[in-house]
């Protein structure tokens, strides 16, 4: 068996998938709520860190374990004819999806919801008329 064919039936690939996913998640939560909660600017970048050294384990643990109906269990002590890797794998795509479904819809608001949290309109009229605007560009006489 080629070493890929054995990284797709251990799930390895899937939680290597799945890890990203999750961690770009984190990675855009923890950009939005770190500045509001006044944590210095590399408590995000330990967070980035982390995830970095988690992931060559996450693919470890995924290799050497097996998740089963009565729990985690070495790959090694399972019969492959009882193995429930399909079903677990099935699990790991919905998963993915969710956590796909969830960063698209944040990317979506972060795009069209204007800082403030007032409708763009309401940020235009909020400011006022545009001086510019008004009075022709800054340093030159005013018409009329």
């Amino acid at each position: 068996m080629s070493l890929f064919k054995e990284l797709k039936r251990r799930n390895v690939i899937r939680m290597a998938v799945l890890y990203i996913v999750a961690g770009w998640v984190v990675l855009q939560i923890a950009d939005v709520l770190f500045d509001p909660l006044g944590l210095p600017a590399w408590t995000f970048w330990m967070v980035l860190g982390l995830l970095l050294l988690g992931f060559p384990l996450a693919l470890i643990f995924a290799w050497v374990f097996e998740m089963t109906p009565e729990g985690l269990k070495r790959e090694r002590d399972i019969d492959r004819s009882a193995s429930v890797v399909a079903h677990t794998g099935r699990k790991m795509n919905t998963v993915i999806v969710v956590l796909l479904v969830v960063a698209i819809a944040g990317l979506v608001i972060d795009r069209l919801v204007p800082e403030g949290g007032q409708p763009a309109s309401a940020a235009i009229t909020a400011a006022g008329p545009d001086p510019v605007a008004a009075h022709g560009e800054p340093g030159t006489p005013a018409a009329g």
